[in-house]
Order: C-alpha cells, then sequence, then structure tokens
C-alpha cells in the first residue's frame, strides 16, 4: 500500500473514530482546517448524522434523569433525619 494511501485511510479512520478534525488537521500538518475538511467532506458528511443521534440520545437522557429525580424526591421524607437543637440543625440520634 503506497504511503498516501495509509495517510488517506488514517485521516478517515481519526474522523470516522469521531476525532476532532482540528487534531486530524495538525497530525498531518495541513496548513489550514478547510483543507482537512474539503479533502474529508466525504467522512466528515456522515458524522453530520452520527452528531445529531448522539445529541438526541443525550437530551432523551437528560429529560429521563430530571424526570426520575423529581419522583425519587417526591418520595424522600428528610423530617426524621433532622431535629432542630439550640445550636442548629444536628443529626436525629432515633
Amino acid at each position: 500500500m503506497p504511503l498516501h494511501s495509509l495517510r488517506h485511510s488514517h485521516a478517515t479512520l481519526l474522523l470516522q473514530a469521531g476525532i476532532h478534525p482540528r487534531v486530524v488537521m495538525e497530525r498531518l500538518g495541513h496548513s489550514s482546517i478547510r483543507v482537512t475538511l474539503d479533502t474529508y467532506s466525504h467522512v466528515v458528511g456522515g458524522l453530520q448524522e452520527a452528531a445529531a443521534q448522539r445529541l438526541d440520545e443525550f437530551l432523551s437522557a437528560k429529560n429521563e434523569a430530571e424526570q426520575n429525580v423529581g419522583k425519587t424526591l417526591g418520595t424522600v421524607n428528610i423530617m426524621p433525619l433532622i431535629r432542630i437543637g439550640v445550636a442548629g440543625f444536628e443529626p436525629a440520634t432515633t
């Protein structure tokens, strides 16, 4: 395999793995990120869908976690754990 093909494969695999194009640019020694993005636009284009899916998964998980926290906090009764004394709040001894 020619050296240039290895270089191209290396950059393609990095981008497909989600490595930031700026890092790929630096590894390849390109003078600007535009050169990297123009050369590997076929790879970066496919990453847009993956990025949208990851964002959707993140927002769904965050929404689910917020709903679960609300449910959990609604069922916790902390009053038996605290008593108010002269010095302020103290843990309950019972």
